[in-house]
């Protein structure tokens, strides 16, 4: 299986952090934007950009240059 990049915004709780567990325990890289980040220690391939979807812009520059997918479920 060919390894993907995935972003998943609200990924630290909830439906998105058991998407963030399922694709990281798959292998695939998994950038979580989000407030908090306790939940994300030890899950492989998993990076975290600190944002609250409520006040924040989520800055493309941010972003991998390649995205096979994304999430959101803040």
């Amino acid at each position: 299986m060919k390894k993907k990049t995935y972003v998943i915004v609200g990924g630290s709780s909830g439906i998105g952090l058991e998407m963030t567990r399922r694709l990281s325990a798959e292998g695939h890289q998994v950038v979580v934007a989000s407030r908090t980040a306790d939940k994300l220690e030890g899950l492989a391939g998993v990076t975290r950009i600190a944002l609250d979807i409520t006040a924040d812009t989520l800055s493309a520059d941010a972003l991998p240059p390649k995205l096979d997918g994304m999430v959101y479920c803040p």
